[in-house]
């Protein structure tokens, strides 16, 4: 053994090839010392000829490749300023050893792994195996090696792609760029390394590849100004600077850096670096992660889901959706006799035209027919689709509870109650409710309800089924509008009292859109359904003195969203199963109507719309309808279009300033109680605590 630690270890094989194994358990941040004691200790051994660089599994990927940048984020700028020079001297050493080296690439690897790989003048990859790199939409960029490696090894254009838009490839497209140099069999990756550098050992051009990546790019003046022009209007145009300002930060650093060797476009590439890393962006989208990453603790499970019985003739459109993309699910279907034909029918018409008739009779033999309760005793969840009235609810319930006690999650209307439910239980600690918001089909938010006696096992069912079903779950409590609901209510109520005033919807929706929404309120409103919204504004009015209008005006007009093609506006579908958006003059004649959408600032639209939202959010955090600020942030970017890059309504309310936003509440107080702040917010101030801190909210 020539070093062996605890992230790195070095072994000697055959004809002067040795291993270098990194087995990294944390981030690269904490690794550093290992990693140089073992290139001295690979230095000076005189007997090493070649280098095979593997990753031990799972070294190479996580969960969550924001992590190593959260780490950083925690760090003082001169020290960051430090660590990032101290990485680079390693990865440059890694690189200057006077041996050929050859990487092998297996699962999925990215961030510190293909950094490492990048050094290697060769790599050989498994066949099934994926190459990410960071994602710069997220507010974050690539190491130093990206920069500057990856566009001496495979040229300026494809290095801008990888960079800005692709991010993964697979074993064929790394091999169509030159990224790597083989893909093979998963068995034959190992031996392909050792032949690949028996020929590098006896064959000196691998020292080109190696200074290749030290030197400035070759262009002709000419050449380089029209690339760079072409490539640099289409970035800004497909990522607007103001919303992801990291996309022309990173373009712009690997432009300057082109013309420089390795040492000079450091610099270059650290100043973009540190910049990026401390920017807001990174902060906020750094919560969204952070939210996301207590889900996917829920993922692992004591027994994995192999069976689902589906009761009810809800959601039918979602089960063919279901069986392509979950193709290890058996599924029973509990439902009408001539409902379940006309699904068999479906079924065989969508899929003879995919499959050959062996593997649709296979398909179709994993669907079994349930006569009875009894029937789906054995599934290991049951998932009710029925939307129907609570004591339609019941009866199944009641059925149920005499046959099976698998954990099983019912659909709930937003103002059913799953505590209702469960007092008619006789086992009610299997049994929680979801609400998909707007369109089951959509893999977007879904919320989790749970009830006083909700086991903590049917919980966890229930979050990895959803997320198995390619959603989203949010954990809420059984209170009247829940989250959604609640949060849509006050933000629509704004709205609406915009468009009373005669702002057109056109115009507040392009005024959202710019500020980095998804989509404005009037379209949001179009695609969950003009009579979904009417119909939970007026089951909120309770709380609500305020009259809500639009959606009933737009309902008596028969403009129900895209369910019927018109609502704010008109719509054409796609063959794709999208709507194209159009302005609709009839919308204008129901709709007030002021002279110019000018009388109000754009800022005032935005500032009213924002604060009316961000409030409805903080209070459902204080009263535990959700319980932590991430959670909520989370939710308002998935279920209604929040600007990613603000991280979400607690964010952005934080980053704001909580004194600030106070007093921008104040400038709006009159309009109603959806602006005035939450009076709790004052006590933050005062103890200079942060929103996200444990036990505030």
């Amino acid at each position: 053994m020539i070093h062996h630690g605890h992230a790195i270890t070095v072994q000697m094989l055959e004809g002067g090839i040795a291993e270098c194994c990194f087995h990294l358990q944390h981030a690269i941040l904490h690794e550093l010392n290992d990693i140089q004691a073992a290139l001295a200790a690979i230095k000076a051994n005189t007997s090493i000829q070649g280098l095979v660089v593997s990753f031990q599994p799972h070294s190479s990927e996580t969960n969550d490749n924001n992590k190593p940048y959260d780490e950083l984020l925690q760090q003082e700028k001169t020290d960051l300023s430090t660590w990032l020079e101290q990485a680079n001297q390693v990865f440059n050493q890694l690189e200057d050893l006077t041996v050929p080296k050859v990487a092998i690439l297996q699962q999925s690897t990215f961030d510190i792994a293909l950094e490492i790989a990048l050094c290697c003048e060769y790599r050989v990859m498994d066949q099934h195996s994926t190459l990410r790199l960071t994602q710069h939409q997220h507010g974050i960029m690539p190491y130093l090696g990206g920069m500057i490696r990856l566009p001496r090894i495979i040229g300026l254009d494809h290095a801008i792609d990888a960079l800005i838009y692709t991010n993964s490839y697979t074993a064929t497209d790394a091999l169509d760029i030159g990224l790597i140099d083989a893909k093979v069999a998963h068995d034959d990756v190992f031996p392909a390394a050792l032949k690949l550098m028996q020929w590098a050992i006896g064959d000196s051009s691998w020292s080109n590849k190696q200074n290749n990546k030290k030197h400035a790019l070759a262009f002709r003046p000419v050449e380089k100004a029209m690339l760079l022009y072409a490539r640099k209007e289409q970035i800004l145009a497909d990522f607007p600077i103001q919303h992801m300002p990291t996309g022309k930060i990173l373009l712009d650093a690997l432009l300057d850096t082109i013309d420089l060797d390795r040492t000079e476009a450091y610099d270059v590439i650290q100043n973009a670096m540190l910049h990026v890393l401390d920017s807001p962006t990174r902060h906020a989208v750094h919560g969204l992660s952070e939210a996301k990453s207590i889900y996917q603790q829920h993922l692992p499970s004591t027994r994995p889901f192999q069976t689902l019985a589906w009761l009810g003739e809800g959601y039918n459109h979602y089960l063919e959706h279901l069986f392509v993309q979950q193709p290890q699910l058996n599924l029973i279907i509990q439902a009408p006799s001539a409902q379940i034909k006309l699904r068999y029918a479906e079924f065989a018409a969508q899929w003879a035209q995919q499959y050959s008739i062996e593997e649709l009779t296979t398909r179709l033999q994993r669907i079994d027919i349930a006569n009875d309760h009894a029937s789906i005793a054995h599934a290991d969840v049951i998932f009710d689709t029925d939307v129907s009235d609570l004591p339609s609810k019941l009866s199944v319930l009641y059925g149920l509870d005499k046959a099976a006690t698998p954990t099983y999650i019912v659909t709930l209307h937003a103002h059913q109650s799953i505590n209702a439910l469960a007092s008619a239980s006789h086992h009610p600690i299997h049994l929680i409710g979801t609400y998909f918001f707007h369109d089951f089909y959509h893999p977007q938010l879904v919320e989790v309800v749970c009830h006083d006696k909700t086991s903590a096992q049917t919980l966890e069912d229930a979050l990895q089924f959803i997320q198995q079903l390619g959603h989203t779950p949010l954990i809420v409590k059984d209170r009247k509008g829940r989250f959604i609901h609640r949060v849509l209510s006050a933000y629509f109520f704004a709205f609406n009292q915009l468009i009373d005033e005669g702002i057109s919807a056109p115009y507040i929706d392009q005024l959202l859109e710019d500020f980095g929404w998804t989509q404005g309120p009037a379209a949001l409103a179009d695609q969950i359904g003009i009579e979904t919204c009417l119909t939970f504004q007026e089951q909120l009015q309770a709380k609500h003195t305020e009259q809500v209008s639009c959606f009933k005006t737009l309902y008596d007009a028969d403009r129900l969203g895209q369910n019927n093609l018109k609502g704010f506006y008109a719509y054409q579908s796609t063959n794709q199963g999208s709507f194209i958006r159009s302005k609709d003059s009839e919308v204008a004649d129901l709709l007030p109507q002021a002279e110019s959408n000018a009388q109000i600032s754009a800022q005032s639209i935005i500032d009213r719309l924002m604060i009316a939202l961000c409030n409805e959010v903080l209070h459902s955090v204080s009263d535990q309808t959700v319980s932590y600020a991430t959670d909520a942030d989370l939710a308002a970017v998935l279920a209604f279009g929040f600007p990613k890059h603000l991280g979400g309504p607690c964010r952005y309310v934080e980053h704001y300033g909580l004194r600030e936003y106070i007093a921008l509440c104040n400038t709006y107080a009159h309009l109603g109680a959806h602006y005035h702040a939450p009076n709790w917010l004052h006590d933050v101030v005062e103890a200079q605590t942060s929103l996200f801190q444990e036990h505030v909210l």
